[in-house]
């Protein structure tokens, strides 16, 4: 079984991190692996804009 791990560049957007999440996933599994690994976050991103 093969198993990545993604660190990803955030995005201000949550649905810029989705589509980086997904190209991602698209990128290792065309590698055959299984399982990916993303940090918490990789789609809510970590530095969200705070009023």
């Amino acid at each position: 079984m093969k198993i990545a791990q993604c660190q990803t560049a955030m995005s201000w957007e949550i649905a810029d991190c989705c589509t980086t999440v997904i190209d991602s996933i698209k990128r290792v599994a065309k590698d055959g692996v299984e399982i990916a690994l993303f940090p918490e976050c990789a789609l809510t991103g970590y530095h969200r804009r705070l009023h």
